[in-house]
């Protein structure tokens, strides 16, 4: 009996056939012919760029989400031809060395629909996720300690190069504007304004502070020549009033420091005659009020030949 003409629920639409059509619409399916979307897993052909669900396929029924679909294109690299498609396959291609290459889709084909098939999701184990969570795991692990050391190690290099550059001035009232005044003795001492990139108080400022012992204050020099004239100077300098310049000193070296002025104050009062100072973490001594200096132990024994009143940028206490 021919088919007839049959009404659309709709109203307006009419089907000459029970059995659907070939799609129009790329976005539709090629077996169901309905709308294909990101939700529902579907497989979109490589040639005439049309789709089809998974679930339509008989080679594909076993695949039901995207997630499982995703594991499987994205790790063989799939590439899907439609029925329509895969008989004129070789038309599409001209170039030497892809025959070959085509004749081994369909095994490939083959074996992965075995693999849906048989149930083999392509899936890791529990163990394997495990396992490569741990070694993830223990690579950020190598991976974030050594960032560490290396933003410690930076962290050190600038620390250095700031205190290379910079100065203390100890003995500066606190009742004065700190930059106003340390502007005024860097430029009584010859300095340009600009010579300076930073002033800061140190330390925490307190209310039962004693007044005679303010807090020192750091002076930050543009390079380290600068630090090193303004220590010179300032030592030589005759307005000081109470005031004196150190250099910039790590707490280890603030330590060697303090027992180098304990061994000069006691070398000092056991031989009066001579004269001691500190120069770049050295003790030096002048004997009987002559210009030269040399270096010298913590009994006042001569250890190294003689140097100029000059050599060293360092103060003496």
């Amino acid at each position: 009996m021919p088919d007839t003409p049959v009404s659309s629920p709709r109203g307006n639409q009419i089907r000459n056939s029970p059995t659907p059509g070939p799609p129009t619409n790329p976005n539709h399916c090629l077996k169901c012919l309905k709308a294909v979307t990101k939700t529902k897993p579907s497989l979109k052909c490589n040639i005439c760029h049309f789709s089809a669900h998974t679930y339509c396929l008989p080679d594909w029924a076993d695949v039901l989400t995207m997630a499982e679909l995703t594991k499987i294109t994205s790790r063989t690299g799939l590439v899907w031809y439609c029925h329509r498609c895969l008989p004129k396959l070789p038309e599409y291609f001209f170039g030497p060395g892809v025959k070959p290459r085509l004749e081994q889709i369909d095994d490939k084909i083959e074996n992965l629909t075995r693999l849906v098939t048989d149930s083999h999701k392509l899936t890791k184990t529990f163990a394997q996720v495990t396992g490569e969570s741990n070694d993830n795991n223990a690579e950020l692990k190598v991976i974030a300690e050594r960032l560490d050391q290396r933003a410690k190690r930076e962290s050190l290099e600038r620390q250095k190069l700031e205190r290379n550059q910079s100065a203390i001035l100890h003995g500066l009232t606190e009742e004065v504007n700190t930059h106003k005044e340390v502007s005024d003795i860097v430029h009584g001492l010859g300095f340009l304004p600009n010579s300076i990139t930073r002033v800061s108080r140190l330390g925490v400022q307190k209310q039962n502070r004693p007044q005679n012992k303010p807090r020192p204050v750091k002076i930050q020099f543009h390079t380290e020549i600068m630090k090193i004239d303004f220590l010179r100077y300032f030592d030589r300098w005759s307005d000081r009033d109470r005031m004196f310049a150190t250099p910039d000193l790590t707490k280890e070296e603030q330590a060697k420091e303090y027992k180098l002025r304990c061994i000069r104050n006691n070398l000092s009062d056991m031989f009066k005659d001579n004269k001691y100072r500190i120069r770049s973490g050295q003790l030096q001594c002048s004997e009987n009020g002559t210009e030269a200096w040399i270096v010298v132990d913590e009994s006042g024994n001569a250890i190294d030949s003689t140097v100029s009143a000059d050599q060293s940028s360092s103060r003496e206490d």
